[in-house]
């Protein structure tokens, strides 16, 4: 057989074993997060459960803070620091973290990192803060500008920065909920307990800047 022939072949035969392979690991991969996933819910205390179709129904979580998500999957619920707190994967490949009070409220808003060179012009309803370095990396989004303005003051901007530098994420609010996605990426099993407590932190100092008046149950 020629040479050329028999270097093809093997080529190919060794293209179909990787690709078998890569299949073979790939598809064993979820199953192993879930069980990494399941022992971390455990450690902390937390319900856990595979899959959870419909969360935004049963958390009565208002839809537009998750537009782009109706399916949990790792998903475990609890408590943290006073705070209702529930952390899953969504299957837009991001990790997701939200945290509810139970006597406070927050006016709907959106933060997140601005594109580079993007002017303010084109945002609508953007709030200005008296943080002008802070204000030039991120866009903080909402009608209810002055009691954004002090919620986001200069404890929870140090805060938003500080965290953010280990990890990026958006952050979005409204009624008795703050969530926070991990952008464009999920979060190792290893990790969800540092990605809980950082944002925790931000959570409990926005909530406890949020309007005095606004209570009720979660």
């Amino acid at each position: 057989m020629d040479p050329g022939i028999i270097a093809s072949l093997v080529f190919f035969a060794l293209l179909v074993g990787f690709i078998v392979l890569t299949g073979i690991i790939t598809s064993g991969a979820p199953k192993r997060r879930t069980r990494a996933l399941e022992a971390v819910a455990a450690e902390m205390g937390f319900f856990f459960v595979a899959d959870k179709p419909n969360f935004l129904e049963d958390l009565h979580l208002p839809g537009t803070l998750l537009i782009w998500t109706r399916w949990a999957r790792n998903f475990m619920e609890g408590t943290v620091s006073g705070m209702r707190t529930v952390i899953f994967d969504c299957y837009t490949r991001s990790t997701v973290v939200a945290f509810a009070s139970t006597q406070r409220r927050v006016p709907a808003f959106d933060l997140s990192r601005k594109p580079l060179l993007q002017p303010n012009s084109s945002y609508s309803n953007l709030v200005e803060l008296s943080a002008p370095e802070f204000s030039r990396r991120f866009a903080l989004i909402g009608v209810d500008h002055n009691w954004l303005r002090r919620m986001f003051d200069r404890q929870v901007i140090d805060l938003i920065v500080s965290s953010y530098a280990r990890r990026s994420f958006r952050l979005n609010g409204g009624g008795p909920w703050l969530v926070f996605v991990a952008q464009q990426r999920r979060i190792k099993p290893a990790k969800w307990q540092g990605f809980l407590q950082d944002m925790s932190q931000i959570a409990s100092a926005v909530f406890e800047r949020a309007r005095a008046e606004d209570t009720a149950a979660a």
